[in-house]
Parts: structure tokens; sequence; C-alpha cells
């Protein structure tokens, strides 16, 4: 069990350092680490102030959208990829994005 949450926790810091990276190169640093019972780096928890208001089902979805595609495009543009890193249906992946869209 401890080798699959450690293969988990590095593959998600992983596609945090690829998203944070300006090109192919790709470093592992420690704020990409968020462990279980740590506090989460800065600039995950941090606060976008100048959004404009909107539901919360509004918010929802559009940060639900936003992920996925961070997710995707961190799985190489791979649907079956991304659904195992988000760890659900590809099924359900195609019709959470179908209806966000």
């Amino acid at each position: 069990m401890i080798g699959r949450e450690l293969e988990h926790t590095i593959y998600r810091a992983a596609m945090m350092a690829q998203a944070d990276a300006a090109n192919e190169d790709v470093s592992l640093q420690p704020q990409h680490f968020v462990l279980s019972g740590s506090v989460a780096p800065a600039h995950i928890i941090a606060v976008n102030h100048e959004a404009p208001m909107q539901s919360l089902k509004d918010a929802q979805l559009q940060f639900q959208l936003e992920y996925i595609l961070r997710a995707y495009n961190a799985s190489y543009r791979k649907w079956a990829l991304c659904a195992r890193t988000l760890e659900i249906d590809p099924g359900n992946l195609h019709r959470l994005t179908k209806s966000s869209v």
C-alpha cells in the first residue's frame, strides 16, 4: 500500500512540476509535493480576489473543467491516462468534460 501511495505522490508532483515548467525540462522541487497531513504550498491555496463572484455551482464547474484540462494536458493529451491520473472512469471523465463545456 505504501509503495502505491509513494508512486501516486511522485506522479502528482511530476504533474505539478510539468505544469510549472517553462519548457520540456521538468525538475521536481519540494513545493511540488503535498503530503497527507501537510499544508498545501501557497501557490495552490492562493485566492484570486479579482475573479468576479459567481454561484458556488458555477465556480465548481469552472474549477472542475480547468482541473480536468490541466490533467489532460499533463497526461500528454491522452484521455485514458488522464482518467487514471484523476482516478475516475474514462466514461465519467468524458461526460464531465462534455457537460462542463
